[in-house]
């Protein structure tokens, strides 16, 4: 005998939060991400039409179950807007970068210049110490590496 399980989460919209999807859906300027969020809620909302299962409404979106769910929980617990944004950590979006273009070209001209007095040629430890001289925020060896490697690639 299968044992049916309680839902977490139930999706009933009301009048508005059901147009306010609909437009959002159907909206060409809408990203992917909202517009399954949003199909996904109306395919589960109870109140306006036959609601389907996680897992049936996970099948015929093409989507997993998981993200089904994870709407699901978003809308309950924080509401349509939550559902309707998209959260952006700007340090996953690479928003501010510590090697700017502006730092990245004085870096370059480091580089093509001659070396400190008593040595032969720059070393990453050199281009590190003379980095926190001259940019406007000092940067790790890894990021002068990665600087020039995109240099010499081309990039």
């Amino acid at each position: 005998m299968a044992r049916i399980r309680k839902k977490k989460f139930n999706i009933e919209l009301t009048e508005s939060e059901y147009q306010r999807l609909q437009a959002v859906e159907v909206d060409p300027g809408t990203c992917q991400t909202i517009r399954v969020r949003c199909r996904i809620l109306l395919l589960l909302d109870e109140v306006h039409g036959d609601p389907l299962t996680t897992k049936g409404c996970a099948e015929k979106m093409g989507i997993s179950s998981s993200t089904v769910y994870l709407t699901v929980k978003k809308y309950s617990t924080e509401g349509i807007d939550a559902v309707l944004s998209i959260d952006r950590n700007p340090a996953q979006d690479r928003a501010r970068t510590k090697l700017d273009s502006r730092n990245e070209q004085r870096l370059y001209d480091l580089v093509d210049g001659p070396p400190p007095e008593g040595h032969k040629r720059w070393t990453m430890r050199l281009l590190e110490e003379e980095s926190q001289r001259i940019l406007d925020e000092p940067v790790s060896k890894d990021t002068i590496c990665r600087a020039l490697h995109r240099r010499k690639s081309g990039s």
